[in-house]
């Protein structure tokens, strides 16, 4: 059965959701796809801006002059280098001129002592012929006087023999010498002394001053001390002589 309002209206109906803008659906598909395309344009950009970063990184630093370690390294030393290598070198010239200057004085110096050394030394090594003169020591007046020969040497060792003593009662001497300064020497000597019968009897010891006055010749004083078998000092002497070198 149909029922009719009586003011003749129709029923009335559930609310409609209110109809978007009317845009045609082509353009609307169309805004979609390219909303698609840009979207992932930007997806591709945004992806690529990294490996385009790096590649701008990478032409960088194949540009860069220190794209290796040992460049920068070297680099880095390089000025260090140069400056220590001209202060080094410098040094070292300095150094090398100081230490030559002091080997040559050392050198020179050395030469000089050992030349003089060698004069002074060698012109006293070998035989002499001695001429001894016994003098009285408070006056210097002559004793006597007889002939000796003296053998000096090297290393310092004197030995000698007289003619002013008989060999049986008389050893010949014995001693050291050295080089005291310049031309001038000393010489100690020592012998012994016995009795007709062989006792002995005293020690006889010569203390030798010697000045060289050339290569071949010498003067020398004396001082002669005389001890008994007990060492006690019985009394001295004093002398001088002439030497000239055995040849």
């Amino acid at each position: 059965m149909r029922v009719i309002s009586s003011a003749g209206s129709k029923p009335p109906s559930s609310p409609q959701p209110s109809p978007s803008p009317s845009v045609p659906f082509e353009r609307r598909r169309a805004g979609s796809a390219r909303d698609r395309r840009t979207l992932a344009s930007g997806e591709v950009k945004s992806r690529l801006r990294p490996l385009s970063t790096m590649h701008h990184l990478v032409h960088c630093r194949r540009r860069s002059p220190f794209h290796h370690i040992s460049d920068i390294e070297r680099i880095r030393r390089t000025p260090l280098t140069s400056i220590n290598s001209k202060h080094f070198a410098a040094s070292g010239r300095a150094a090398a001129l100081v230490l030559a200057g002091i080997l040559f004085l050392g050198s020179g110096l050395s030469a000089m002592a050992q030349s003089e050394d060698a004069r002074s030394r060698n012109g006293l090594e070998g035989t002499w012929r001695v001429q001894v003169t016994v003098r009285d020591c408070q006056t210097g007046a002559v004793l006597r006087t007889f002939p000796a020969l003296f053998a000096f040497a090297k290393g310092g060792t004197v030995t000698n023999t007289t003619a002013g003593q008989s060999p049986a009662l008389f050893t010949p001497g014995f001693g050291v010498w050295r080089h005291t300064q310049g031309r001038t020497y000393t010489a100690v000597l020592e012998a012994f002394v016995f009795d007709p019968t062989g006792v002995w009897i005293q020690t006889h010891r010569l203390t030798r001053s010697i000045e060289l006055d050339d290569a071949d010749e010498f003067t020398d004083s004396i001082n002669l001390e005389i001890f008994d078998t007990s060492g006690n000092l019985i009394t001295t002497g004093c002398g001088t002589s002439v030497a000239t070198r055995f040849k």
